[in-house]
């Protein structure tokens, strides 16, 4: 069961344009429970159905994510979308399992200039939490440049094959782990992961934790 800000999708093979712009979402934990049965939440959610002629543009958007399983952006089988310029804070109920940029498959997504930061740093006393700034799951070609992560547990972490992905000019910040290349099931068994050959040109680093498998 989701709760959901602002959402939009269509199943329809129509060549469309979406705009989603200069918003502010406030998410807030639904039950108040903070469990895994909490309801999960989207400030800004986009279906794609796979539909390769859509465009969208999700662009200075302000959100604040409270809730357990809150997404302050979410983008599900969608192509061509540039998420850039907006602002996320992850807070409160989020800091255990809350995500500031979801992509889950589709192709052909630019994440760019957007800054995305807890407001209380993590660090190896907090490993029950779970809090993500940018993660991608099974898409091709996906751009994540120009972002300002800060204090998140995980600054940007990739999952399964991210074929032709790009990881170039951000600014990772105070994380236990900046950057996350890997991912296990929930039996704890490694899954395949990659993301290409990757120059990490313009990246910086103030600590150096990479993680590059399990």
């Amino acid at each position: 069961i989701y709760r959901v800000g602002i959402t939009a999708g269509s199943p329809m093979a129509s060549p469309s344009v979406l705009y989603i712009r200069e918003n502010q979402v406030e998410l807030q934990d639904a039950t108040g429970t903070s469990t895994t049965n909490t309801l999960v939440m989207d400030a800004i959610r986009i279906l794609g159905h796979g539909a390769s002629n859509q465009i969208a543009f999700v662009t200075n958007n302000t959100i604040e994510n409270q809730s357990f399983n809150g997404r302050g952006i979410n983008l599900v089988n969608t192509h061509n979308v540039d998420v850039t310029d907006n602002t996320i804070s992850i807070e409160s109920d989020a800091l255990t399992a809350g995500v500031g940029v979801e992509v889950q498959g589709g192709a052909n997504t630019l994440v760019s200039c957007n800054d995305i930061f807890n407001l209380t740093e993590a660090n190896n006393t907090d490993r029950h939490f779970d809090n993500i700034g940018i993660l991608a799951t099974s898409v091709d070609q996906l751009e994540v440049s120009c972002n300002r992560l800060d204090k998140t547990f995980v600054g940007a972490e990739f999952r399964m094959i991210d074929l032709g992905a790009k990881i170039e000019t951000n600014e990772f910040g105070l994380h236990y782990n900046g950057l996350k290349i890997g991912h296990n099931d929930p039996s704890g068994n490694a899954i395949n992961v990659a993301v290409g050959l990757q120059n990490l040109t313009g990246n910086t680093w103030p600590n150096p934790n990479i993680v590059i498998g399990n």
